[in-house]
């Protein structure tokens, strides 16, 4: 049982990590111009803090209880979101996937739309609304995770008996 989660921790981790991998190094400088109107490093920060703001309420009562444990807890996972997907380390993937998926005038637009009283506003409600949607979206979810554990179970179990060994 413990090599079929670590199995499907290796899975997980693999498919979430491995589609943005290849790191961007130039950063377009109308993208660079964009994530300043919008203030990106510091609402991605307010993203990702409010992210793992939602998910505190899943750990174990002997940290969620103890403020000195809890405050520890808080740092180390700020460390390591710091060390590995920090502003600094992430934002020309970031600038990668705007051009990506955006023109040149996109690009534009979104620079005069994030310059409007509206487009300040969608910024600054933008991170807690990702915070509020992950709340909900665990709170739906976590009660029927043994569900979707079991599922993922049962198809590794029978791959492995279709797999049959060469001789």
């Amino acid at each position: 049982m413990k090599r079929v989660m670590k199995t499907i921790l290796v899975a997980s981790a693999i498919l979430f990590s491995s589609t943005y991998a290849k790191e961007a190094t130039k950063i377009d400088s109308n993208i660079a111009e964009l994530f300043k109107v919008m203030d990106a490093k510091n609402n991605y920060e307010k993203t990702l803090e409010l992210t793992f703001k939602a998910q505190e309420n899943r750990l174990p009562p002997q940290i969620k209880n103890n403020p000195e444990l809890m405050k520890k807890y808080q740092q180390a996972v700020k460390d390591f979101t710091n060390k590995y997907i920090g502003w600094d380390k992430i934002k020309a993937d970031i600038a990668a996937l705007y051009s990506k998926y955006y023109t040149k005038k996109d690009i534009e637009e979104l620079k005069k739309f994030y310059s409007t009283d509206i487009g300040k506003k969608t910024l600054e409600v933008s991170p807690k609304l990702s915070g509020d949607i992950t709340k909900i979206t665990q709170s739906k979810m976590m009660p029927h995770i043994q569900e979707l554990t079991t599922k993922i179970i049962k198809i590794m179990q029978e791959s492995s008996k279709k797999v049959a060994p060469t001789k």
